[in-house]
């Protein structure tokens, strides 16, 4: 063994010496790899997923709120000044005064709910896998380290979507929950949760997906459903009316006008708007007539 180690230390010499920079290459190559695709998750990081700040929030009269029966939707809880879908961002909504606060669930690997926008963690942890690859053990020990003064509120947690619902019963709000196109399977273990933490038929669903929007109509009967679309389309409203759902729009987007909008309520659909932060924006949807306002800096005064 002793003359095999040392037979082989000396090709290695003899090579360094004969050809050295390939040799070099050879010993370098794995470390500069290594070094390329650190320093590339780093700038992809700081490029796809830049730092969320706070944002200047804005009164809503509370004489508008009440002459209109106004429910403001605080969006992922009060995002504009804490960290989007955690524990604060919602006792922050609560303490405001917000109606409702919005979230987004996934489902985990071992089949429990949690509160994330994203399909992927990489914009507000340091993990840059999918939610759904992970168990709520490990999402539950997992830092969020992005969001409104995050500097603030050290220690955070990626949140069960229980947690949550437990600040909505504190703070009288009722939870507006997104379920995710990207989920997988049944759902009524969702349903179940929310059933459970005392939003039986008061929690309102909302989702991109039409699969989704049909489930959760067949299972919640009795609880305002609604499919979320970016426009307000004709497919959009035949849907909505054919499975007896609102219809909650992008209100930034041009082709939402004020007759494309009439024209919805008018054939007696339900409509909510998201994601309203402009103070005049939200006072023109009020007077046309949308009573549910998602938004991330307009506050209840």
């Amino acid at each position: 063994m002793a003359q095999e180690y040392s037979r082989e230390k000396g090709a290695l010499r003899r090579g360094f010496r004969d050809h050295p920079v390939k040799v070099s290459l050879i010993i370098l190559f794995p470390a500069l790899v290594i070094a390329l695709a650190v320093a590339g998750m780093i700038v992809w990081c700081l490029v796809a997923d830049p730092a969320v700040k706070a944002k200047e929030t804005v009164p809503l009269s509370g004489t508008v709120i009440e002459e209109h029966d106004v429910r403001l939707i605080g969006h992922r809880g009060f995002s504009a000044v804490a960290p989007e879908n955690t524990v604060p961002a919602f006792e922050e909504a609560g303490k405001a005064g917000f109606w409702g606060a919005e979230l987004d669930v996934h489902r985990t690997s071992d089949g429990e709910w949690v509160v994330m926008h994203d399909d992927n963690l990489s914009r507000m942890t340091r993990k840059v896998d999918a939610v759904a690859a992970h168990s709520s053990e490990d999402l539950l020990n997992t830092d969020i380290n992005n969001g409104a003064n995050i500097d603030q509120y050290p220690g955070l947690k990626v949140p069960l979507l229980s947690d949550m619902l437990a600040v909505c019963e504190q703070y009288n709000m009722t939870p507006v929950i997104e379920v995710k196109s990207s989920v997988k399977g049944e759902l009524n273990d969702l349903i179940e949760v929310v059933d459970e933490a005392g939003f039986k038929n008061q929690a309102i669903y909302i989702s991109f997906s039409q699969q989704h929007t049909k489930a959760l109509r067949a299972l919640v009967p009795g609880a305002r459903v609604f499919y979320l679309s970016d426009d307000i389309t004709e497919e959009a409203i035949a849907f909505c009316l054919e499975n007896g759902v609102g219809l909650d729009f992008d209100a930034r987007r041009e082709n939402n006008t004020p007759e494309v909008i009439q024209r919805a309520m008018d054939q007696g659909v339900e409509l909510a708007a998201w994601t309203v932060d402009d103070i005049e924006l939200c006072e023109q949807l009020i007077d046309l007539g949308v009573q549910y306002i998602t938004t991330n800096c307009i506050y209840p005064d």
